[in-house]
């Protein structure tokens, strides 16, 4: 029995963090977004001045905030293809996917500086503001595909299923 157990451990040692991941990772480093696969780390083009990547749900385009270009923007998972969604006088951040891949929530700083939950298109069209208070409002983060609020077997238009932090 240790024998097995050790060689377990020996293995789950030997394993390169990258691997273990389900697929390649992006993320911020030096005022640029990189993509990690398979323990390769590159920096993507068009990504100078990226913050909070986020995957599609299909893996094909990561969106990200651009605090040089201030707005938030979508490109392919290999940093071509770089397409402007959001253009703010303030800054848009904190970009996630809605499950069916069509829209983005993110936070927005607001006059009287604090953020607020918006909704936009992936292409850019359909911005809607969805929260409105003092609070400052931010990590929007949709529900997965099915769910809903409690007590419902599926979201009911036009209702959008979003948590955020407060």
């Amino acid at each position: 029995m240790r024998t097995i157990v050790l060689a377990a451990l020996l293995l789950l040692a030997a394993a390169h963090p990258a691997l273990a991941a389900n697929g390649p990772i992006a993320f911020a480093s030096d005022d640029a977004l990189w993509r990690l696969d398979e323990g390769v780390e590159q920096r993507l083009p068009n990504g100078e001045g990226g913050g909070w990547p986020a995957w599609s749900p299909d893996g094909s385009r990561i969106a990200f905030t651009s605090a040089r270009r201030y707005g938030i923007f979508v490109m392919n998972a290999d940093g071509t293809s770089l397409r402007r969604v959001t253009t703010s006088p303030t800054i848009d951040l904190q970009a996630t996917w809605s499950p069916d891949g069509r829209r983005l929530a993110f936070a927005r700083t607001v006059p009287g500086y604090h953020n607020e939950i918006f909704v936009v298109g992936v292409d850019g069209k359909g911005l809607r503001r969805l929260t409105s208070n003092r609070g400052d409002d931010f990590e929007p983060d949709w529900a997965p595909m099915g769910s809903g609020s409690p007590g419902h077997s599926r979201p009911r238009a036009p209702a959008i299923p979003l948590a955020y932090s407060r």
